[in-house]
């Protein structure tokens, strides 16, 4: 099942009435790029769909719940700004965990 997103997107740019062009430059995308989105003709990356909602002044679940109620299903499930910042935190801890482990000790040394 392809999502369809058109409406969503062309509604959102004209409430703020941007032009194509200018949300196409905020998402570092070309013009056509972007109308496909709009016509529903090309695939819509994550990463772009981020950048839509920041421009757009909602969160990406939000931005997805707008889509998603457009293709009559479900709402996704908001998260809490305390269980994504505990998931950031979770990823980081872990990196540097990696990072650690990848450091040999240093032996000390004895004058």
């Amino acid at each position: 099942m392809k999502i369809n997103y058109k409406s969503t997107l062309s509604w959102l740019r004209k409430r703020k009435c941007y032009t194509q062009q200018q949300v196409a430059d905020y998402v570092h995308v070309s013009r056509p790029t972007y109308v496909s989105w709009e016509q529903n003709t090309g695939d819509l990356p994550l990463s772009k769909m981020m950048l839509l909602a920041q421009l757009y002044e909602m969160t990406l679940t939000q931005f997805v719940n707008l889509i998603l109620a457009e293709n009559d299903m479900p709402p996704a499930e908001q998260q809490s700004e305390g269980d994504v910042l505990l998931m950031n935190i979770s990823k980081d801890v872990a990196k540097i965990k990696e990072m650690l482990s990848s450091i040999s000790p240093i032996p000390p040394t004895f004058e």
